[in-house]
């Protein structure tokens, strides 16, 4: 059972992995110049982005339950084991992925909340809709690096990490940053 629970969750986080990004296009495409010459869906690319956020948010509780709940990883145990002698490469990438987690789950928080803003104006003196947008880089940053640590993770519980897969994986999230970083410049 866990081992199946296991497996879920690991196929789960990387479908929200994708659906982040696609719900990340969505949210940009209408709050940056990227989709100006779709002018006439923006209402479809609008509730694309809603309903990949409605879905992110059940992801992420799916995840944040089974994670916490059924493979609770003892942060006291693991932060010993980390830093007693030598710590082991996995369960030093596991303790930041724990830590990256958290803050993605924080910020999410905070960019759902502000996102919701949008359909309920009330909201506006707590969490204003404009900070939904500003926000959005630092999760997606976190996000980007939690992702790069569980692609790294999944390397090293194939035994197929090596210096062409770290290297890989390091262009790889240093080029979205950077591509991240000039799209949110375009709004600015």
């Amino acid at each position: 059972m866990a081992s199946r629970l296991l497996k879920l969750n690991r196929i789960f986080s990387w479908i929200l992995a994708v659906f982040t990004l696609i719900m990340i296009v969505s949210g940009y495409g209408f709050t940056r110049p990227i989709f100006e010459k779709l002018t006439p869906l923006w209402f479809f690319i609008r509730n694309i982005h809603l309903w990949l956020g409605l879905l992110f948010t059940i992801q992420v509780f799916f995840h944040v339950i089974v994670v916490e709940l059924f493979f609770r990883s003892q942060w006291f145990s693991l932060f010993r084991k980390n830093w007693r002698k030598q710590p082991s490469s996995f369960l030093l990438f596991k303790l930041s992925q724990k830590i990256t987690g958290y803050l993605v789950l924080i910020v999410s928080l905070l960019v759902i909340l502000t996102g919701f803003n949008f359909y309920l104006p009330a909201l506006n003196p707590f969490f204003p809709l404009f900070q939904h947008v500003r926000l959005d880089i630092y999760l997606i940053i976190i996000h980007i690096i939690h992702i790069a640590l569980g692609g790294k993770m999944a390397f090293l519980r194939k035994k197929r990490s090596n210096l062409l897969t770290d290297t890989l994986l390091l262009v790889a999230s240093i080029t979205t940053i950077s591509l991240v970083l000039y799209v949110n410049t375009l709004g600015a």
